[in-house]
């Protein structure tokens, strides 16, 4: 799919789709379950979600993407030669907010890629409340 030109992220994308549709049999099982099922971005967003992004421009931003996306998505299918079935349009666009948000380059050959320890030290868990901030002086509590 690479040869197609179709960009390694959009790529990676289809690769964890289909690595999570394998489900338990998959090597990276234990690893996709760790994920969440996508991200939210606009990109699944309704159209009632989109509308409060009007003006903004992320609005068209993310509906040329999705379009793209979705091309991709066809040229692949039309492509593919794998044992396993393609996962749906859907599936895939889940998938691919994921690799959007989390990929790596590996290098020029192999694109973008999830590495998991990377992936687990790159994300902020939940903000530390800071201490001592002005106006809490004297504040034992």
């Amino acid at each position: 799919l690479l040869a197609l030109g179709l960009p390694s992220v959009e790529v990676l994308g289809l690769a964890i789709a289909l690595e999570r549709a394998a489900g338990k049999s998959s090597k990276w099982h234990a690893y996709l379950q760790s994920l969440p099922l996508h991200e939210p971005l606009p990109l699944l967003w309704s159209a009632a979600e989109l509308r409060m992004l009007a003006g903004t421009g992320l609005d068209e931003t993310s509906q040329r993407r999705k379009r793209r996306l979705l091309e991709n998505y066809r040229s692949a299918v039309e492509e593919w030669e794998g044992a396993a079935p393609l996962p749906s349009s859907e599936e895939y666009l889940r998938a691919c907010t994921l690799s959007s948000s989390r990929a790596f380059l590996v290098d020029g050959e192999h694109g973008e890629g999830l590495v998991p320890l990377a992936d687990l030290l790159n994300h902020k868990a939940a903000l530390a409340e800071e201490q001592g901030d002005e106006g809490d002086e004297g504040d034992e509590g």
